[in-house]
């Protein structure tokens, strides 16, 4: 009687060993690997950058740059597709990565040949990244902002000086 037993239950095992092996090799073979596609953030940002004055007129350049860039990350989202891993390209080794930039910028309804380094000073009068400048140049914009800053100071200290003569 115990090795009727026995027998049953080795049975009961192996059938079961045997069912979570077939779905596992199944689940394996069917398991797709993510597709990799690359993104060049700096495009989008310059493109986004180029594009905004002509958006709304009226609108503060500000409002508009962040109306546009919460539309940024949905569409590339959308335009990668699921299972896609996307990697900024400034930080992509591989060049047989495909990159779905142009596709993003047209779903944005954005420029494709911004100019990367053109941006006017009513638009934007600091610098796109800090790592971008050298040490130099960044040390003369801060002083020009400084400059900016004490000349408005001054400028309203003079007004006040005025409105207080009798």
């Amino acid at each position: 009687m115990p090795i009727i037993k026995f027998f049953k239950r080795t049975e009961v095992i192996a059938v079961g060993c045997a069912i979570v092996t077939s779905l596992a090799i199944s689940l394996f073979l069917n398991r797709q690997q993510p597709q990799i596609v690359s993104v060049d953030v700096m495009k989008i940002l310059n493109a986004q950058r180029a594009a905004v004055p002509g958006i709304l007129q009226g609108e503060d350049n500000t409002i508009a740059i962040l109306r546009v860039g919460k539309q940024i990350m949905p569409v590339i989202r959308e335009v990668a597709g699921q299972r896609t891993l996307v990697v900024i390209a400034q930080a992509l080794v591989d060049p047989d990565v495909p990159d779905i930039t142009g596709r993003v910028l047209r779903r944005l309804g954005l420029p494709d040949d911004a100019p990367t380094l053109n941006l006017t000073d009513n638009f934007l009068n600091a610098p796109r990244t800090n790592a971008e400048l050298s040490n130099q140049s960044w040390d003369v914009f801060q002083q020009k902002q400084a400059d900016e800053t004490e000349a408005r100071l001054k400028q309203a200290q003079r007004e006040r000086a005025a409105e207080a003569l009798p």
